[in-house]
């Protein structure tokens, strides 16, 4: 009887061998080529800059006085302005992101 070989998947680009063993074990799993790619690949930021869930980024503290990383967990409107939701702190305004 014949064994199922998982597809190779190259690493992604200044990705580590790591991050393709890692994909070879999800595909292996019964994840598809295209989740595993999913998985792979930085956030999306859209054509206008913006920042999408999951990014990592840096957020500037008024009350510490300087830049904590955080992780983006949505973006929104709030009065009429763009505002992120981060891991820290909800409502920041996008000049401090």
């Amino acid at each position: 009887a014949a064994s199922a070989v998982a597809p190779t998947v190259p690493p992604p680009p200044g990705g580590s061998a790591d991050a393709a063993r890692l994909a070879e074990a999800r595909i292996s799993s019964g994840k598809s080529v295209a989740e595993v790619a999913a998985l792979l690949a930085p956030p999306e930021v859209s054509a206008m800059g913006d920042f999408a869930a999951g990014m990592r980024v840096q957020y500037w503290s008024d009350s510490k006085v300087r830049w904590l990383e955080a992780e983006v967990e949505a973006m929104r409107i709030k009065d009429g302005a763009k505002v992120y939701d981060l891991s820290c702190k909800k409502g920041v305004s996008s000049e401090k992101v």
